[in-house]
């Protein structure tokens, strides 16, 4: 075994270029792959609190079957006793009531499959950031009651602008 690697020290160094050459090969692909995992798990945690809180926040309550088979016919309404639990609970900063569905939106002959999310605008805006990302036009509110926000690559591909009329289907 000792003369093993007497051997193979000596081969490492009789040809000196290439093993300096071999090392600092290999010493900057592991610092680059070492600062790209760090990025990479940067931008996974980034990117899920930014859908976080933007679409599920972090606690949702739900019916117990809902998971299995989301349907809107599982939806309920936010009653006294939920509210009171919620706001008892310090550990909750805030709640808004949400019914999500999928469904389609449309205009002319362009429509595109969309997430629906119908809300409480006043609430939301306690639990979510998303009435700050409106770039065009403004923000759902109670006293317009058929107002929608809608993406603006959506809006595009829907070749449609603030004040536009759409249709949406939605089970």
């Amino acid at each position: 075994m000792k003369i093993m690697l007497k051997l193979a020290w000596r081969s490492l160094w009789r040809n000196w270029r290439r093993s300096l050459i071999t090392i600092a090969a290999i010493f900057f692909a592991v610092f680059l792959m070492t600062g790209m995992r760090g990025i990479q798990k940067g931008t996974y945690a980034a990117n899920i609190e930014r859908a976080v809180e933007l679409f599920t926040s972090y606690l949702q309550i739900q019916e117990d079957t809902y998971f299995d088979t989301p349907t809107l016919r599982k939806s309920f309404k936010l009653n006294l006793e939920t509210i009171g639990y919620l706001k008892q609970n310090e550990k909750i900063t805030g709640y808004a009531p949400r019914i999500m569905s999928d469904g389609l939106i449309g205009k002319d002959d362009n429509s595109f499959g969309a997430a629906i999310i119908a809300m409480n605008p006043e609430m939301e805006k306690g639990v979510s950031n998303i009435h700050e990302k409106v770039k065009k036009g403004n923000f759902i509110s109670t006293k317009k009651p058929l107002g929608i926000v809608i993406g603006e690559k959506l809006a595009d591909n829907l070749k449609v602008a603030v004040g536009d009329e759409v249709v949406i289907l939605a089970s």
